[in-house]
């Protein structure tokens, strides 16, 4: 079934004009918080290129809205996106905040750069190391907003350089955005800080890069905000220390913090949780990394431990087991998955279809990719995974977001912007599925 799914792609490319002012180039100093937003004019035909994408009940189109925001000057250098107003807001690699709303009647997307920039040190980590590539999974890594009476909390998850200490801690930063005005930021503020620091040369970056496995995503829970943080590639293997399993370190967690900025852990033994939401009917869904496989989706429970180093359903890179668990053949005593993925497909983002705009997937779970080219559709019952249908899009998605009408935005690892929609029907052609 997958293999057939997954080859159901029609090619058909349709190129068209998108009229609209683009920001400044990547390189132009990003503005201070409050300062007015630098502006430059587009090219003169900025492009967005589209494609069918075939699927279960619908065919879709996939378009690319290119350099609608500055490209990153980096690879997989991070960046979220969420739903904001009739709109989203896209927070960039850089720092920098975009306002991303439909034309008027048209499929295409135009950008609004807004007077708001992350507190994101990592020029100063840069000026501290010789090694640039070192600092490449230094990134933003999420971002929540919470919409309240024409304003919006803005919630950004970062690594952040502390320069007097040398080390590195995952933070979360908040502030304020008025809608009404196009964004007038107030001060931000440090919600968190993952303990401990991790010092430079010892424990930032890792040997071996590990330290990209950071989590960073943010869902709000009645009793405060929840956040996953990665193990960033401390898993007991080569003495390096456990840290998913001690509950003394923010590492390798779910954690709760509250309004005064306490975290507890609401789950441990996670490797690198990428994606999390809160379904309507309350239920806790989480997506994470696996070593060589063992890729997981998980159905979060307070106070339950997933495993993570002692058990998983992959194997040490290059061997043919897990050495902490050569001979399991499950998570024993742990909270086993509600589906694993073997061979690894690389989840990411994961959220739930709350619109009627595709009716036959409403409900549903989205769950992006960084390896496997692929969008899952997630099918579920209770706690259970009833099946997974596999989208071929062909890309590295960093984040996904679903639109107050149903249409799907994807923040691709490229550092572009694509939209998912319903395909308009061919004139006089019947689809069962829209009647």
């Amino acid at each position: 079934m997958l293999s057939r799914l997954r080859h159901t792609i029609a090619l058909a490319t349709l190129v068209v004009a998108l009229p609209a002012v683009i920001p400044a180039a990547s390189n132009a100093q990003a503005p201070t918080s409050g300062a007015k937003p630098t502006r430059a004019l587009a090219p003169a035909q900025p492009l967005v290129t589209k494609k069918k994408v075939g699927s279960t009940y619908y065919t879709l189109t996939l378009a690319t809205h290119s350099a609608l925001v500055p490209a990153p000057d980096r690879p997989r250098a991070g960046g979220a996106v969420a739903t904001y107003g009739d709109g989203f807001l896209l927070v960039t690699a850089a720092g920098e905040f975009y306002r991303l709303s439909w034309e008027a009647g048209a499929g295409t997307l135009k950008s609004e750069r807004l007077p708001l920039v992350v507190p994101f040190n990592r020029k100063d980590l840069l000026a501290a190391v010789t090694d640039r590539d070192a600092t490449n999974p230094f990134r933003i890594t999420g971002l929540l907003v919470e919409e309240r009476d024409g304003n919006a909390v803005i919630y950004v998850s970062h690594h952040h350089w502390d320069k007097a200490a040398q080390c590195v801690s995952l933070r979360v930063s908040k502030t304020m955005l008025s809608s009404a005005t196009s964004g007038t930021a107030a001060t931000w503020s440090t919600v968190f800080d993952s303990k401990p620091c991790l010092p430079l040369g010892k424990m930032w970056p890792k040997s071996g890069g590990g330290s990209d496995e950071s989590g960073g995503r943010m869902a709000r829970y009645p009793e405060g905000l929840l956040l996953t943080v990665g193990d960033h590639g401390f898993d007991g293997i080569e003495d390096a220390p456990r840290f998913s399993q001690d509950p003394d370190t923010s590492y390798g967690k779910i954690l709760l913090i509250d309004d005064a900025g306490t975290a507890v852990p609401f789950s441990l033994g996670h490797r690198n949780p990428q994606g999390l939401t809160i379904a309507s009917d309350g239920r806790i869904w989480e997506s994470e990394h696996g070593p060589e496989g063992g890729d997981e989706i998980n159905v979060i429970v307070k106070g339950a431990n997933y495993g993570w180093p002692l058990v998983t359903y992959g194997t040490e890179y290059r061997s043919d087991v897990w050495p902490l668990s050569p001979t399991s053949r499950n998570h024993g005593k742990f909270h086993e998955p509600a589906v694993a993925f073997v061979p690894s497909i690389g989840p990411s983002a994961i959220v739930q279809l709350r619109s009627n705009y595709l009716p036959h997937w409403s409900g549903d779970l989205l769950l992006a990719t960084l390896r496997a080219g692929l969008l899952y559709r997630v099918r579920t019952s209770g706690d259970a995974v009833v099946y997974t249908e596999a989208i071929n899009v062909d890309m590295r998605m960093r984040d996904i977001a679903e639109g107050r009408d149903g249409r799907i935005l994807i923040w691709g690892d490229d550092g572009q912007v694509y939209s998912l929609t319903l395909d308009a029907p061919t004139h006089g052609s019947a689809d069962s599925s829209r009647q």
